[in-house]
Order: structure tokens, then sequence, then C-alpha cells
């Protein structure tokens, strides 16, 4: 597959866990619903993280570290969702205390999978030297669940590739990218133009992403 037609793919299937985590944000706990919403959440953000791992998978830097932050925000959204759970009906004052100690315990583990994944998302953007708004939204997020976070001068870094908040590249913007061929006349010689174009072109040195994926929980 083209390089150009990868990148596509990979924001195809990031569109594809955005959505399914957006619906994971719209299952409402209620002390009525709380076992069957709280399955339909965990079903829809497993959903989601797999299709935000096959976005590593593709090997396309600017979703790479997209994909790794939202696998942060999905074991995120999951913390707020037990810390703010309601407790069941006709529990008693011992049972409550119970029941809502064994869900911080939970959150405080599903926690650790949301430090570790934005952690991985930042330290992999500064070994691909490719900052975005999504390397932005991680580190947003990690100071505030991680307290002894502190994002060191190597992550502030600008790149070459992406500067900080640029936006993504998208196939909505094909016929532009491409222009009317898409390859160009160079010393004699053909080359590709989307091989030159590091907002398409797939990573070759660096953090492998298939290790990124890897190392999610």
């Amino acid at each position: 597959m083209e390089a150009f037609g990868i990148a596509f793919v990979a924001e195809a299937l990031f569109m594809l866990g955005e959505n399914t985590l957006e619906k994971a944000r719209g299952v409402k706990l209620t002390p009525r619903n709380l076992d069957k919403a709280f399955k339909s959440k965990l079903t829809f953000i497993e959903e989601a993280k797999k299709n935000f791992k096959a976005v590593i998978d593709l090997n396309q830097p600017n979703w790479i570290v997209a994909g790794l932050s939202r696998v942060g925000l999905a074991y995120e959204d999951l913390v707020n969702t037990m810390e703010s759970a309601p407790a069941p009906r006709g529990l008693n004052d011992e049972q409550r205390e119970y029941y809502e100690q064994g869900l911080l315990e939970k959150a405080d583990k599903t926690k650790a999978k949301a430090i570790s994944a934005y952690n991985l998302c930042l330290s992999t953007a500064a070994k691909l030297r490719w900052f975005n708004q999504y390397s932005e939204e991680a580190q947003q997020s990690l100071s505030k669940l991680d307290y002894s976070f502190k994002f060191i001068k190597e992550y502030r870094t600008q790149t070459g590739h992406v500067m900080a908040n640029a936006e993504q590249p998208s196939f909505r913007g094909l016929q532009g990218q491409l222009g009317s061929g898409g390859r160009e006349e160079k010393n004699g010689k053909k080359e590709d133009e989307e091989a030159s174009d590091p907002a398409i072109a797939p990573q070759k040195s660096g953090t492998s992403p298939s290790k990124a994926g890897g190392e999610l929980k």
C-alpha cells in the first residue's frame, strides 16, 4: 500500500476509535442501571482501544502519537466513571463503604494504566521528534493524573516534522496534497511525492510503533 494510503487508513481507524470513545462517554451510570451501563461503557472503551492500537501498528508518526494519547484518554475516562459511580441501592453504611473502597482500588489500577499510556505517548513523541495537539493533550492530562509528572525540556523541542498544534494530515485534503500527478521529474528520475512528505511518509527510525503498541497494558 502506498505511504499516503496507509496514512489515510490510520486516520480512518483513529476516527472510528474517536466515535466509539464518544459513545462510551455517552453512557450514563445511575443506581438503576449501574451494572448494565458499566459493562456497556467497558465494551465501548475496549473497542476504542483496539482501534487506537491498530492505528499505532500502521507506523505513521502523527497517528502513532495520536493513538497513544487516546489510549490514555480511554483509561482516564474509565477512571472518572469509577470515581463518580453511584453506589447500588439497598446497601447499608458498611456495605456502601466496602463497595466504594473496592471501586476506588480498581480506579487506582486503571489510573496507573492511563499514566503509563500518556508517558509512552510523550516519550514516543520525543523519540520520533513529532509533537502535535495529541501530545499536548497527553501532557495536560498527565499533569492532572500524576502530581509527580514534570514536563521535561526534551518534550518541548520543536521539530521539523509537525510543529506544535499542527493539523494532522487528512485524506479530506488528498487532492490538494497530491496535485495533478503525485510524482515529479527530478534529475532524470521520478520521485514519489508522498515519500518526501514527512506528514505521510512511514517512520523509518526511532521508536518502533509495534513496540510502542506492545508496551500498552
